[in-house]
């Protein structure tokens, strides 16, 4: 099974999310005899990887809606990785490390199974001990979809969506559990950092607008790692 785990490479000035990041990418070079990497960015971005790199986004936020941060829409990257050959793609957020039990969760994928939902644990480094501060945050940090049936169900999901603002993992986690048969795991490791969120940007309104929309139509999500029915 050939499985493809894609970021979005950001040229970070803030010293955190920068390590965060490189973090996050030593730890997807691990596994890279195991399974392709990419990172899916605009055609000018600065971007400093040894892995594949696809500059093929085109959908600005910033341009479209006038938000305040240069940021893509998760539906297309995600399209982008289904035009790549592979039997199993997914986005992971570069701010979290993969191990064995992610690689592992997905192996699991066959032909009965269609996407995967991440949670993650709230970790720190400390030199080479990695301590977990928090077991149960929310938000999803990665989604994976068997290629096929992405292509099949794609239109589900709304193109707007803004990656890196407010709500988009909830959208996305309200209409997988809803239309998929889904693996939803808990086996991603978050760097802890301070979260600052802006609800009153254009991208985080716009964003919010659609969740609500997406609420109406598939509800809460009902299950996260910790009640899923097994």
């Amino acid at each position: 099974m050939k499985i493809l785990i894609a970021i979005n490479y950001v040229d970070y000035c803030i010293e955190n999310k920068r390590i965060a990041q490189d973090l996050c990418i030593s730890s997807l070079k691990k596994y890279e005899k195991e399974v392709s990497l990419a990172s899916i960015n605009f055609v000018d971005d600065i971007i400093d990887l040894d892995f594949k790199v696809i500059k093929k986004l085109k959908r600005d936020c910033q341009k479209e809606i006038g938000n305040n941060r240069r940021l893509p829409y998760i539906k297309e990257l995600l399209d982008i990785c289904s035009n790549i050959e592979c039997d199993v793609f997914g986005y992971i957020n570069s701010d979290v490390l993969i191990n064995d039990d992610f690689l592992n969760d997905l192996d699991n994928f066959n032909k009965e199974i269609d996407a995967c939902i991440f949670y993650k644990k709230d970790i720190k480094i400390n030199g080479d001990k990695i301590d977990i501060v928090n077991e149960y945050p929310h938000g999803q940090d990665g989604f994976f979809f068997n290629r096929k049936w992405w292509i099949s169900n794609r239109d589900f999901y709304p193109s707007n969506l803004i990656l890196g603002e407010t709500e988009w993992d909830t959208c996305y986690n309200s209409i997988t559990q809803k239309i998929s048969n889904c693996l939803i795991k808990r086996s991603l490791l978050h760097i802890d950092h301070e979260r600052i969120w802006s609800l009153d940007s254009r991208g985080a309104i716009n964003n919010k607008i659609i969740w609500d929309l997406v609420k109406n139509s598939y509800g809460l999500p009902l299950y996260n790692p910790e009640n899923v029915k097994k």
